[in-house]
């Protein structure tokens, strides 16, 4: 802060070189995630790089990408995409359409749109990305695997997953090849083609990629970090839909325990993983087994997540089963109803689990 004050008195707030000090005490700050301070640094930076070096200087557009990302790491994508589409025009002006920093742009501007759940507007965006990256910097390279992977995320989220698939193989031979099979990322790859195969009911398929996803993220992250959790969880549901639940009860235990000391009780994950849990034993016909879970489940839902909350109701109407099959009609009665009034609120009338 000193060196910035002394350099404004020196040169003033115009001079270049005071807007490169600002421009790199906001990426100190950003890279400390402290992105509130870094923001006016960034705004102040862009205004006057705008006034004294033009809008098509380099040092200009590489300011307007860095406000850009800083907004995006406040989650605000609607803030950062005129931003990041101003940057992209510059940069192609100046640079070219095969500039890495151009197709950075095109990529970041894809996860933008992605963010804000407009999948459509992302994915032509990821296309020419991919097509850019693949001839300018090679398959192989970790930010090419990074697109097709995003890519692939994008298609997911479009329910494509045949097409999706195919860029998560690609992604992860390539990043077995060039990062290793303990890299976050080739776990990550792998964790995502899994859930792909598990939501195309090829849970034969999920089934490997998840175990191989837990021995890596074992190895690499630790049994307590929540990714970790998270895969064993999904083995679990793998099992579960393969009429396995004896294989199923043991990882949902061993993810419970975990996620109650890591995320905590009151956390969505750890929620869900005791709905899953009792459903397990539900499964089984251990109905007392399942019943102080699903207690235990629809209390933290209810205060987490509200009583309107699809999941605070789907544990409703499985605690109410849970009841029925113990032939205890009077205690499933009020949760039927309950559930029955929440559905008739939220997904509405019409909707299959209200009918």
């Amino acid at each position: 802060m000193i060196r910035r004050d002394r350099i404004q008195d020196a040169v003033g707030k115009d001079h270049p070189d005071y807007l490169a000090c600002i421009n790199n005490l906001a990426n100190c700050y950003h890279t400390m995630e402290r992105h509130g301070d870094a923001l006016p640094l960034y705004v102040e930076c862009r205004e006057g790089m705008g006034r004294v070096l033009g809008k098509d200087h380099p040092d200009y557009l590489s300011s307007l990408g860095n406000m850009a990302n800083c907004l995006s790491a406040m989650d605000r994508p609607g803030d950062a995409l005129p931003l990041y589409v101003e940057c992209r025009e510059g940069r192609g002006r100046v640079l070219g359409k095969d500039h890495p920093d151009y197709l950075s742009c095109i990529y970041n501007i894809a996860n933008c749109y992605k963010a804000m759940d407009r999948h459509g507007d992302a994915l032509p965006l990821y296309v020419e990305c991919r097509n850019g990256r693949g001839q300018v910097l090679g398959k192989d390279h970790p930010d090419y695997l990074t697109c097709i992977n995003n890519m692939a995320n994008c298609y997911k989220a479009m329910d494509r997953h045949s097409d999706a698939l195919l860029l998560y193989v690609e992604c992860r031979e390539g990043r077995g090849r060039v990062l290793g099979k303990d890299h976050p990322d080739y776990l990550s790859c792998i964790y995502n083609m899994a859930t792909c195969y598990h939501k195309m009911d090829r849970h034969g398929d999920a089934l490997p990629l998840y175990v191989e996803c837990r021995e890596g993220m074992g190895r690499a992250l630790g049994k307590d970090h929540l990714d970790y959790l998270s895969c064993i969880n999904n083995i679990a549901n793998c099992y579960q839909k393969m009429g396995r639940p004896g294989d199923a009860l043991p990882l949902y235990v061993e993810c419970r325990e975990g996620m109650g000391r890591v995320p905590g009780k009151d956390h969505p994950d750890y929620l869900t993983c005791l709905n899953n849990m009792a459903t397990c034993y539900h499964t089984m016909s251990r109905h007392g087994d399942a019943l102080p879970l699903y207690v235990e489940c629809r209390e933290g839902m209810g205060r987490v997540l509200g009583k309107d909350h699809p999941d605070y109701l789907a544990c409703l109407g499985n605690m109410a089963t849970c009841f029925l099959a113990m032939d205890r009609h009077g205690d499933a009665l009020p949760l039927y109803e309950e559930c029955r009034v929440g559905m008739g609120r939220v997904p509405g009338k019409d909707h299959p689990d209200y009918l």
